[in-house]
């Protein structure tokens, strides 16, 4: 997941190619309802990504470059 610096927006993507015609805009709160985990990054800082190996995984964040 992102937290896009330019406009405060979160992207959420599976770590595969990215098709904008399987994109869709959804509320944080519904990512939340499909994996509640997400609320552990949910301080995530504006221009960072966080992403883990699976759903068991610690999440790991770095500043985006």
């Amino acid at each position: 997941m992102s937290h896009d610096a330019d406009d405060g927006m979160w992207q959420f993507h599976s770590g595969t190619d990215v098709d904008m015609e399987n994109a869709m805009l959804v509320a944080f709160e519904e990512i939340v309802e499909f994996d509640p985990a997400t609320t552990a990054v949910a301080d995530l800082p504006l221009g960072w990504v966080a992403w883990r190996e699976n759903a068991s995984s610690p999440w790991n964040r770095e500043e985006s470059n």
